[in-house]
């Protein structure tokens, strides 16, 4: 009877092993999974919000130099300089639309597609004639794309600052796993000795006679 009962508490205590095993085991597959998480939104960050910020920001640049040169340069080089800015945007734009967009993002992104469109149909008007009247349409046109560039730019800031926060939550919450991880580790440890302390004793029985002895 006595074996028997020795029996069952080990059994309870292999039981408790296990459970322990199990917990680190998916601890371990959960801050995987979040490590992975996390260096994805780190590329994220840098591929999808950082770059496309610069192209942003050259786009807007690019805008203010065609209206400069539409105001300023002479005719016999207007039109190749503004080829030339043209081409340059077109190359940006194929770089933006390759990287990720939120909804808020190919929104905004189309309607600017739109308003420059616009912009630069007034623009080769107000080059091919001299006498083009709809200056209002050029400027209008001009100001909504630029007015959306800059909300794009918000979006941006935005969208950065929530992968931001996201990756924060990830590290805070693999630092409070990684202690857990820890812990059921120290507490296997114990278990462990407490086992191999019980069966040194069920080994080597000392008598009480032999001691008095």
């Amino acid at each position: 009877m006595k074996w028997q009962g020795i029996l069952k508490e080990k059994r309870k205590v292999v039981m408790v092993l296990l459970t322990i095993l199990v917990l680190a085991l998916i601890n371990n597959f959960v801050s995987r999974q979040q490590y992975g998480d996390l260096t994805n939104n780190i590329s994220s960050i840098y591929k999808d919000r950082l770059i496309p910020a610069g192209y942003i920001f050259s786009m807007s640049d690019l805008l203010y130099q065609k209206k400069i040169l539409l105001q300023t340069m002479p005719e016999d080089n207007l039109l190749a300089q503004l080829d030339q800015h043209n081409r340059e945007m077109s190359r940006i734009i194929e770089a933006y639309e390759a990287t990720y967009l939120t909804k808020d993002e190919q929104r905004q992104w189309k309607s600017f597609r739109q308003h420059l469109q616009q912009y630069n149909e007034a623009e080769a008007l107000a080059v091919s004639s001299a006498a083009y009247a709809d200056k209002e349409h050029l400027h209008s046109s001009f100001g909504q794309a630029l007015q959306l560039l800059k909300q794009l730019n918000e979006t941006q800031t935005n969208e950065g600052m929530r992968l931001q926060n996201d990756s924060k939550a990830i590290i805070d919450s693999t630092v409070m796993q990684a202690y857990l991880e820890v812990s059921l580790l120290f507490i296997l440890g114990i278990i462990g000795l407490m086992l191999l302390t019980s069966s040194e004793k069920t080994v080597y029985p000392v008598s009480h006679r032999y001691l008095y002895n």
